[in-house]
């Protein structure tokens, strides 16, 4: 609820009620309304995310293997790209049509790819991922 049901009032002690109200009785009893919505709204949020499954060790292991296995994929990707395309727009389409996506402006995006390649250079990792994508 982003609606504003605070009473309001200025300097000239002029109060300005939410909307749907003509008194400081109506104003009251719709700001109480919507506050009660809220806590009904949050209660129910939190009985409905204490019914979810705890997650099983099994289900950790699969997202950490899965999280690895999308991280080495981007790496091969960036790796292709590089090799590809000389310059780093074209490489960024390439990644975009790959479905990895960066927000950001177009340095921004660029800078933290080219930390991403020196990461890779520094490690080792670079030369794997050369003879993969070449292979």
């Amino acid at each position: 609820m982003t609606d504003e049901i605070l009473l309001q009032c200025d300097q000239t002690g002029k109060i300005t009620y939410p909307n749907g109200a003509t008194n400081i009785f109506d104003a009251l009893d719709i700001v109480e309304n919507k506050l009660n919505a809220r806590y009904v709204a949050e209660q129910e949020a939190e009985r409905q995310h204490q019914l979810q499954p705890l997650p099983t060790p099994e289900s950790i292991y699969q997202d950490a293997e899965d999280k690895q296995k999308a991280e080495r994929l981007e790496n091969i990707c960036l790796v292709k790209a590089y090799l590809k395309y000389p310059i780093w727009r074209k490489r960024i389409e390439y990644l975009s049509k790959c479905g990895f996506d960066y927000p950001g402006t177009n340095s921004a995006v660029v800078q933290r790819l080219q930390k991403k390649m020196d990461k890779l250079t520094l490690s080792g990792e670079w030369d794997r991922l050369v003879e993969v994508v070449e292979g």
